[in-house]
């Protein structure tokens, strides 16, 4: 029988017809089983528009979605087991419960192991592409290539590293300052894909990867990726003409994460105070100035002039490197402090005590660590740093300094509004006891000031020994004594060993060698540390011809169980030939 044309016409249509459903059904049945990713944080799920919390990445060979949005898209009901800590994942009769940062997950009951595992990312965890097909049954597609996700890690003392997955070497160790690591730019980036080049109008290296351009700006805390900037906590760091990158840097270059693990060690620049420089922003205008008793009241601010000049700063910091040596498994800081007239006396009468400080550490060991005591004291002069009456400082210019302190380790305090203050008045001090008898005495006295007193939050009583075995006991003072309205409200004033043991959250113990300058400075070392010792040196070893117990620096250390060496003091002890005999002595 033959077919008319008419009914072949039909015939040619339902079969196309059958063709287009059977296409139709079998990507209609591809469809089902598909999770397709497209641009930015968005795929689709059986042909399902779903919005990402994150855009899916590449990590080691496997796309990675955040499980909280991927899973239930695809019909799991998810939970959370918070004595497991564990993400439950139930569909059908199967329930997993995957493990942030883990590898091991748990199906059924029985533990098993992913190839890769989850990877929290922005708080989110993320699983790959494997365990999602495992549990749901649908496999990814990619309009787009996902970014790649990098993670680096780094192991203290070891120049090994782990380059996502793959081993590294590089010559020199990363080490460690402030909360961050750093690492040598010219040793790490080249081994990430970057060609580096340097910019010389702007003082940067140039990193290209990818078509784009990061520039690092040397030694700021600054870079730009493209025409955008990120600023950091800290900056990049040169030592001998070498540019070192920290952690965060290194995280926003490669969009990944990096993870340090073991002891770093500590490391700053010996030309600390290089960039350091004193405007006269807070300088007084030298209207009225008195003088006697080597005091020198200005517009009713009485200050002394004490210089630290080349031979004081080089012979202070090698007493500081004897001590240091006595201790060699203790970490050991300086800090040096300057004194009002720094930052307050008249532009024509001002003194350079920033010269002499950053004389003491250029010279200091290399395995000592200055604290910068110049730049946060400049930073807050709008504040009562210093007592007017008085030639000590006040508990809150202490604070700032120890709060640099305190970061440089890697650690922080909390912000001084978060401290009880109960301030005590009608204060007159020191400065007019060394003005006896002159109008400089009159000036000073006629202007008391007010005390501020900052109460600790882990310790308010400790005790004063006269030897470096404590068996004898002075008496017991406060950490900061509110009935007090004097510079002696801190740790009591000066006692040869004063112990101050603390409900802080550390394992940590300070001894603190010190003049009267790091009584105040003490005070907020009670917010961080387990014990802390405070010692002057004025009260051993026969100083003065009067002070005739013993004291031993290294044997003191070493029984204590000390994990920092904390030297503070003020231009009147650096240049003091007697304190810093008596600081030596402590190391015979």
């Amino acid at each position: 029988m033959k077919i008319k044309v008419k009914d072949r016409k039909r015939v040619g249509m339902l079969f196309g017809t059958l063709i287009l459903i059977f296409i139709a059904v079998i990507f209609s049945a591809g469809g089902r089983d598909k999770i397709v990713i497209k641009e930015g944080n968005y795929c689709s799920v059986a042909g399902n528009e779903v919005k990402l919390s994150l855009s899916p990445f590449e990590f080691r060979g496997e796309i990675f979605m955040p499980i909280d949005d991927i899973l239930p898209a695809c019909g799991v009901t998810m939970g959370w087991d918070g004595n497991q800590r564990a993400i439950v994942c139930n569909i059908g009769k199967d329930e997993y419960r995957i493990f942030a940062d883990s590898d091991k997950y748990i199906k059924n009951g029985e533990e098993k192991t992913m190839k890769q595992r989850a990877v929290v990312r922005d708080g989110i965890t993320c699983i790959g592409e494997k365990i999602i097909k495992e549990i749901t049954g649908y496999h990814i597609d990619s309009y787009v290539k996902p970014s790649e996700y990098v993670e680096l890690t780094f192991k203290g003392e070891s120049t090994e590293w782990d380059n996502n997955g793959k081993k590294a070497e590089m010559k020199e160790k990363p080490f460690k300052y402030g909360k961050e690591i750093y690492f040598s730019a010219d040793e790490v980036l080249p081994k990430l894909g970057f060609k580096l080049g340097w910019k010389d109008d702007i003082k940067a290296l140039v990193c290209i990867k990818n078509k784009e351009t990061d520039y690092i700006i040397s030694g700021k805390n600054n870079i730009w990726v493209n025409d955008k900037e990120y600023v950091f906590d800290l900056p990049s760091l040169v030592f001998d003409n070498k540019l070192y990158i920290n952690s965060s840097m290194l995280e926003k270059l490669v969009d990944g994460k990096v993870i340090a693990s073991g002891t770093f060690k500590l490391r700053i620049k010996r030309d600390l105070l290089e960039n350091t420089h004193i405007g006269n922003d807070y300088r007084l205008a030298g209207t009225s100035v008195a003088s006697g008793g080597g005091v020198t009241v200005i517009d009713g601010f009485g200050m002394e002039f004490l210089g630290i000049n080349s031979y004081n700063a080089q012979t202070y910091a090698a007493v500081v490197n004897s001590v240091a040596a006595a201790v060699p498994n203790v970490q050991v800081y300086n800090i040096a402090v300057p004194t009002a007239a720094e930052f307050y006396a008249p532009e024509k009468m001002k003194i350079d005590q920033t010269a002499g400080i950053r004389e003491i550490y250029k010279n200091l060991d290399e395995n000592i660590i200055p604290i910068n005591a110049v730049k946060p004291l400049y930073e807050h002069a709008s504040e009562n740093l210093y007592f007017k009456t008085d030639h000590h400082w006040t508990q809150r210019g202490a604070y700032w300094v120890y709060k640099e302190f305190i970061s440089v380790k890697g650690a922080d305090i909390p912000d001084i509004s978060e401290f009880e203050n109960q301030p005590g008045y009608g204060f007159v001090g020191s400065l007019a006891s060394f003005a006896r008898g002159t109008a400089a005495e009159t000036i000073l006295r006629s202007n008391s000031e007010t005390v501020e007193r900052f109460l600790p939050k882990y310790a308010s009583v400790g005790t004063v020994y006269e030897d470096m075995e404590m068996t004898k006991t002075l008496r017991t003072v406060k950490a900061v004594n509110t009935a007090s309205a004097s510079y002696m409200a801190f740790i009591g004033g000066d006692g040869p060993v004063t112990v101050f043991n603390t409900e802080a959250p550390s394992n940590e113990i300070a001894v603190i060698i010190k003049e009267s300058y790091g009584n105040a400075f003490a005070t907020w070392a009670l917010n961080n540390y387990k014990t802390v010792y405070v010692i002057d040196p004025r009260k051993f070893n026969g100083f003065g011809g009067k002070y005739n117990q013993k004291f031993n620096i290294k044997t003191f250390c070493d029984n204590v169980g000390c994990t920092d060496l904390i030297m503070i003091n003020y231009p009147g002890a650096i240049s003091s030939g007697g304190i810093r005999q008596a600081i030596l002595d402590m190391t015979k």
